[in-house]
């Protein structure tokens, strides 16, 4: 059956078209030869513009085949009617040239536009190939390393496809032929572009300053602009890009890690200071924040940067430079890649290695007080956390505690999971495409002996419940070994893992439950996502805490329940789900609105409450003059005993309650005897309005006195 073909043509000056139903005898004629180009359609009412040169005046028999045509289907006269989609004529004008546009209605798929007749090029002008910007509908990994191509078996890991220099050398052309050629392959959802380094480095590389130089960056954009062109009318489609650029502008890179001399710092810092870049547009945003600065007469004001204290709960500056720095990063990298890349893709993604959105009040820096620098915000549309290494290391919270995961498979986990809720709830609509690491990681602590597999699954199913667009996958090899057996079973497990993960939830449609950070002693991670019309559950015990012989599920029918360290966790109406890979966690499916509940076996006195102030930039108050943005609440039990508490927030203004459906729920057990609640913004200003606690919105009962928001005190 001949399927439709909606035609659109125009000629450039005036062309004339005729369409006919050639006979099978015309269009079998050799003595025309023929030009053929093809290109991959993702939805039936795509529209493509190709041009035609060759003679003047030349009338051209144009042929569109249809998705799926077998060879000597349309390839020889007796097959023809059964390949094509539709046939037409073209007349060229006077300068021997034409457009021709067509909608297809065959379907998704290749279509090849053949050219009989006297052709010296035939190429893509325009394809509006929407929608663009696909979501995948599936959990997956785009990999780093090429060691494994396409795998049947493994459909949820990719290669990944690199824009590199070496292409561009040869030509744009060139390069955008290779991308599409491999992009064409991929799944709609799953066609991303990684930008090598040593593209992204050229903000760094060709920058005379040490801060990145507007112009550098305009360069940049203005040749990846030409590429996206030149890609895009080629017919090329793109869901993503990403890049891996690891060079900073912070403090660490401002002395190389203390390798320079007094003289070469001193030199770096004059030349920033002398920028008026800096001045009209960088250090308005560190005085804004906060920064001290150094004085004296013929002393540097940025010589305090060379000073710092990592350790020094007094210095901040070196904080607030780390972050106002990440944060004009992150604007440099959307300008050069995301900017240009949208112009042709409006529906593309773009995240950076290490570029995302963070609130200071979700903020637990790595051996440094990050809090304390303020906010920063992410390079494109997606946050891009580091999720490695956690464990072992001294940690800092907003709210002035110092803790440290421990250094065990779990901790790991426990650390690594947090890292991924604490960008999340901090990027817009959670959006997230976070770099993870394979198995054979020799610097993780997931990875000290086989016994610990079944922690790198848990690893990645809690991330997958924070629900992450992509995985961006280091691996399976760039490991200190080259032993194949070794990279085998990095890429194994990473694909054993995304298949549980894919068996249980639904990446279509789904919605994270997750809204808080695990307390740092918790000995269980639970994390829950909505998929497919029902809440599924992860949670994973600290076999450490566990007794010998005791089993942490106690119960796996009816009600499923499992009990350590004095807290029982039950799923009300709920199912164990069986694991598909060796794991020490359970899956557990609950109806919608079905939350599991969760209590302590001992009691604690009433709480108290405290308030912590934070200005529109993140960074905490501690004056009472400075204008308040946000604040966030943080509960001290009398006792170190713990219990299950279920907060609510809301605002109390003109003897009404207001905003107590948008402010922050937290339902979390915390054994160190406090628990912190996170940041809240009300639409009034603060000062307007007093904060209450309330442990059940229909009674509105308090659970502690209410608390001024103006003042500061």
């Amino acid at each position: 059956m001949m399927l439709r073909l909606r035609r659109m043509l125009s000629c450039i000056l005036l062309a004339a078209l005729l369409f006919v139903q050639l006979p099978a005898a015309a269009q079998s004629s050799s003595e025309y030869p023929i030009k053929e180009l093809s290109i991959r359609i993702n939805n039936p009412d795509a529209r493509v513009t190709a041009k035609i040169v060759g003679k003047a005046n030349e009338l051209l028999t144009l042929e569109l085949v249809r998705p799926n045509a077998k060879a000597g289907d349309g390839y020889s006269d007796s097959g023809l009617t059964n390949a094509l989609a539709g046939v037409d004529m073209i007349q060229l004008d006077e300068n021997g040239e034409a457009t021709y546009q067509y909608i297809a209605d065959d379907g998704s798929g290749i279509y090849t536009l053949r050219v009989r007749g006297e052709v010296t090029s035939l190429s893509y002008t325009d394809v509006y190939n929407e929608p663009q910007g696909y979501e995948s509908d599936a959990y997956y990994a785009d990999m780093w390393s090429s060691t494994y191509g396409k795998d049947p078996e493994n459909p949820y890991t990719q290669s990944s496809v690199w824009l590199t220099p070496a292409l561009l050398k040869i030509s744009i052309e060139h390069a955008a032929k290779t991308i599409k050629n491999k992009l064409d392959d991929r799944e709609p959802g799953r066609r991303l572009l990684m930008i090598d380094p040593g593209i992204t480095n050229r903000l760094s590389n060709e920058s005379v300053n040490f801060i990145w130089e507007q112009q550098v960056v305009e360069n940049v954009a203005a040749d990846m602009e030409e590429f996206f062109d030149v890609y895009y009318h080629m017919g090329g489609q793109l869901d993503g890009i990403y890049s891996d650029d690891e060079t900073t502008m912070c403090t660490w890179s401002l002395d190389s890690n203390d390798k320079v001399t007094a003289e070469e710092y001193t030199a770096r810092i004059d030349a920033i200071v002398a920028d008026p870049f800096y001045q009209e547009v960088i250090r308005p945003q560190l005085v804004e924040r906060g920064m001290k600065f150094s004085t004296g007469e013929g002393v540097n004001e940025l010589q305090v940067l060379r000073n710092q204290s990592a350790l020094s709960a007094s210095n901040t500056s070196y904080m607030i430079w780390h972050n106002v720095m990440n944060s004009y990063k992150s604007e440099c990298l959307k300008k050069a890649f995301y900017e240009p890349a949208a112009k042709f893709f409006p529906e593309v993604t773009y995240a950076n290695y290490g570029s995302n959105d963070r609130h200071a009040a979700l903020y637990t820096g790595n051996a440094h007080r990050y809090h304390l620098g303020g906010n920063t915000i992410k390079a494109g549309t997606h946050s891009s956390p580091v999720l490695y290494r956690e464990s072992g290391s001294k940690r800092y919270s907003p709210n002035g505690e110092t803790f440290t995961y421990e250094a065990t498979p779990f901790g790991e986990v426990l650390g690594l999971t947090n890292s991924m809720r604490e960008i999340m709830l901090s990027s817009d609509g959670g959006k997230t495409m976070p770099w993870v690491v394979a198995k054979g990681y020799n610097f993780s602590r997931i990875d000290t002996d086989e016994t610990t597999l079944p922690y790198f699954y848990e690893y990645l199913i809690h991330l997958a419940m924070c629900d992450p667009d992509a995985f961006l996958f280091y691996g399976p090899g760039y490991y200190t070994t080259d032993d194949p057996v070794v990279t085998r079973l990095n890429y194994d497990s990473m694909n054993e893992a995304l298949e549980e993960i894919n068996t249980y939830m639904n990446k279509s449609g789904a919605k994270t439950l997750v809204d808080d950070t695990v307390p740092i002693d918790s000995p269980y991670i639970l994390s829950g996502i909505e998929s497919d019309g029902k809440f599924v559950w992860r949670i994973t015990p600290d076999n450490t805490h566990l007794t010998a012989g005791q089993s942490f599920c106690t119960k796996t029918t009816g009600t499923p329940t499992f009990y350590i360290e004095d807290t029982t966790i039950s799923f009300p109406q709920g199912k164990i789900l069986p694991n598909i890979n060796e794991t020490y966690g359970y899956w557990v499916e609950t109806p919608l609105g079905v939350y599991p509940e969760v209590k302590a076996d001992t009691t604690s006195a009433e709480p108290v409450l405290q308030l912590i102030w934070f200005d529109k930039n993140g960074i905490q108050i501690t004056d009472s003059e400075t204008p308040i943005d946000a604040y966030a609440a943080k509960l001290y039990f009398t006792d170190s005993a713990g219990r299950d508490i279920t907060v609510n927030f809301a605002q109390y203004m003109q003897n009404k309650m207001v905003n107590v459906q948008t402010l922050a729920k937290s339902k979390m057990t915390d054994k160190s005897g406090s628990i912190f609640i996170g940041d809240l913004k009300g639409d009034t200003p603060a000062d307007t309005a007093n904060l209450y606690i309330w442990e059940n919105f229909n009674t509105l009962r308090p659970i502690t006195q209410s608390m001024p928001v103006a003042g500061n005190e």
